[in-house]
């Protein structure tokens, strides 16, 4: 396994093998399709989600596209389906259980940049579903493309000429499938793809996906030839910079480097045709509900016993003699069909997940055939799944914001995922290198500004007790973004899979559904609806009822913040406008508009060049605005600082260092500025039960 890979740990326990991970020039398109913009050709109309979402002119959606989830209530259970099947689990478990297979696509692949297509209108370019595969096609597209090696997880603003480059790109690769059981499903999974993909399996486009932080899976079963080398190829494309695209999440400019690629890993994944999606947990009122959702791929419908093991010391039911007990239930999963079986048990307060006592689980599901055990009295496995969770109860009492039932008070930070060595390719080194400064300084919180993370980056929050606000990608939009949005459903898409994804993780104590975007009077029915859909959508997935709020930047004509929990404001008193000392007064007018809601600052910062003498200014910055925060902490429940560590940003050309955001506490090679220090010595606030 490359080291550049954050690859689930399982992994080198799960090899396939090794010597099936071969790089092609293989054929993969025609070069008339080659040239054609990404949008053409994906679902056979030319143009879907609007040549207007291309031109930045709003405008509803011709139809919605093949990577909108939808929410499907099965068996009293809303369960989340993309791609025409469940939502799976992402994080997979170590060791993997006997009943499943992984195949690694990390490694080397064959990249190469296509530098003309993105020029093309839609319209000028003959669209087509299938790619076909001959001699001629394969020899005009390696004449046209200039291929070159890398390293999946790969960054193309690494590579030399292209770290300005913006545009389409391909990447391909041959492996070799091992031979399959009948009864066995094929799925194609990327953990990250920057930032509009099309996906093609033995020259087949298997599918489309938006979205460079949201992971996905693709069935590509009828596509595969087991036994036999197949070929993947993605086509990427990032948008040229300065442009907007309303189909896209942000639609336009934003305030980071939006690294091109497959930064993170690909696999393919092998499944029983009847096999757990996900395994939920949740926790409210002292009861652990959880759900096991089972998919049945097969022709026929089966009957099985689903086993639920919590995990807890006591509460095991591996018992060959007794298959069914209290945490056992039959069902019936319809072929073709999706099945949500669910069970609920007292969970005792020293269960509960905590920062410093941090208790995890690992739930597992058996599903057993009921019919072998009728009638042979055999137990058959059919599936094994585990999955890791924690169980917390965060709640809103007040304008106190609970833990458990402890008050809590946020001394957190903002962070982005960026490396001067491998961009947005994070290993799990420097997920851990950077959740320890954060840690070592002082931090309780972290907020994943502005996207979702990587599946092993909750894992570790989880363990080592750093409380995440989680967050979508809904960014700078404008009145016509969110009014286009509400139509075409990434936005929600993101926002229900961001739930879906991290759920079972307890460490995240808030949900955020959108950062300074047009939620004031301007932004007039589009932005309530957008927010209410949104936040709907976090109340109907979250089994444990965590808060939900947003950022917010119009501090006095907000229309949305009777929809949250928690008011989250952006403020940068003393820095884009006004002195620091009109935050007590703004926290004071905010509060008095909203008596019963929690407040929380989701960012505040100023800027330093490490080693710098502005590096004290930074420092009193934070001061000042920290000792308004503490002075109301019966209704302000914390702040976090932006930013954690200084990152590049495209939005930012003029900086004292250019292409640089400077407002982190580290720089970028994670060097602690004088902030760093005062950070951690600032003291936090006692708290008791009131509020107001």
């Amino acid at each position: 396994m490359p080291k550049c890979s954050l690859f689930p740990r399982f992994v080198a326990k799960a090899f396939l093998t090794p010597s099936s991970f071969m790089v092609t020039v293989a054929v993969v398109a025609a070069l008339s399709v080659l040239s054609a913009p990404l949008l053409t050709g994906i679902t056979g109309v030319a143009g879907i989600a609007g040549v207007a979402g291309i031109s930045g002119v709003a405008s509803a959606a011709a139809a919605p596209l093949e990577d909108v989830a939808t929410i499907q209530v099965i068996d009293g259970q809303p369960v989340l389906f993309q791609y025409g099947r469940p939502v799976p689990a992402f994080l997979l478990p170590d060791p993997l259980p006997v009943t499943r297979q992984v195949l690694p696509l990390d490694g080397p692949w064959s990249f190469a940049p296509d530098p003309g297509a993105s020029a093309l209108e839609p319209e000028e370019v003959p669209g087509s579903e299938v790619l076909e595969r001959d001699a001629s096609q394969s020899a005009a597209l390696d004449e046209a493309l200039q291929w070159r090696d890398v390293l999946v997880p790969h960054v193309w603003d690494h590579e030399e000429g292209l770290d300005f480059f913006d545009g389409p790109v391909w990447y391909r690769k041959r492996f070799t499938l091992p031979k399959l059981a009948s009864d066995r499903r094929v799925r194609l999974v990327f953990l990250g793809a920057a930032d509009e993909a099309v996906v093609y399996v033995n020259g087949v486009r298997a599918g489309y996906h938006r979205g460079a932080y949201m992971p996905f899976a693709l069935d590509v079963t009828e596509l595969v030839q087991p036994g036999s080398e197949n070929e993947v190829t993605v086509r990427l494309r990032r948008r040229v910079w300065g442009t907007v695209e309303r189909h896209l999440l942000p639609p336009g400019d934003h305030d980071w480097w939006l690294y091109g690629g497959l930064f993170q890993s690909v696999y393919v994944e092998i499944v029983p045709e009847l096999s757990v999606a996900r395994i939920l947990a949740g926790y409210r009122q002292g009861t652990m509900r959880s759900v096991v959702v089972l998919h049945n791929d097969s022709a026929a419908d089966r009957r099985v016993i689903v086993r639920f093991d919590p995990g807890w010391e006591g509460q095991r039911t591996r018992s060959e003699e007794n298959p069914a007990s209290s945490l056992a239930v039959e069902t019936t999963v319809p072929a073709g069909q999706t099945a949500a079986v669910s069970f609920e048990l007292p969970a005792p307060a020293d269960r509960l997940w905590r920062p410093d006592r941090p208790h995890l689980f690992t739930a597992t599901a058996e599903v057993i055939d009921a019919a072998t055990l009728a009638n042979d009295g055999v137990l058959e496995y059919i599936d094994v799944w585990q999955e890791h969770y924690g169980l917390v109860d965060v709640a809103v009492s007040g304008t106190r914001l609970t833990l458990n039932g402890e008050p809590i008070f946020i001394k957190g930070v903002n962070w982005h995922v960026d490396d001067p060595e491998v961009g947005a390719a994070y290993r799990l080194e420097h997920f851990q290198r950077d959740f320890d400064l954060m840690r070592s300084a002082g931090a309780n919180f972290v907020r994943f500004s502005h996207y979702p993370r990587h599946p092993e980056a909750y894992r570790l929050t989880d363990q080592l007790g750093l409380m995440v606000m989680d967050e979508a990608p809904n960014y700078w939009m404008d009145r016509l973004s969110l009014q286009y949005q509400l139509e075409d459903g990434l936005s929600l898409t993101y926002v229900q899979s961001m739930v879906w994804n991290h759920m079972n993780h307890p460490s995240v104590i808030l949900w955020s559904i959108l950062n300074e975007s047009e939620t004031g009077v301007r932004g007039g029915l589009a932005a309530r609806s957008f927010i209410e859909q949104l936040a709907d959508a976090v109340r109907t997935l979250d089994l444990s009822g965590r808060p939900v709020t947003y950022a917010s930047n119009h501090h006095r004509d907000d229309i949305g913040l009777n929809f949250v929990d928690v008011i989250g404001i952006n403020e940068y008193f003393g820095f884009f406008y006004g002195v620091h000392q009109d935050l007590g007064p703004y926290l004071d007018y905010l509060h008095s508009r909203y008596p019963n809601k929690p407040i929380l600052i989701t960012e505040f910062g100023d800027w330093a060049v490490y080693g710098s003498s502005r590096q004290t200014t930074q420092g009193l910055t934070f001061r000042a605005h920290w000792e308004q925060m503490l002075e109301r902490s019966d209704f302000v429940v914390g702040g976090i600082w932006w930013v954690f560590a200084d990152h590049k940003s495209r939005h930012q050309p003029d900086s004292a260092i250019p292409y640089i955001s400077t407002m982190g506490m580290v720089d970028r090679h994670r060097r602690p500025k004088t902030l760093y220090r005062m950070f951690r010595d600032a003291p936090l606030p006692e708290l008791d039960a009131g509020g107001n």
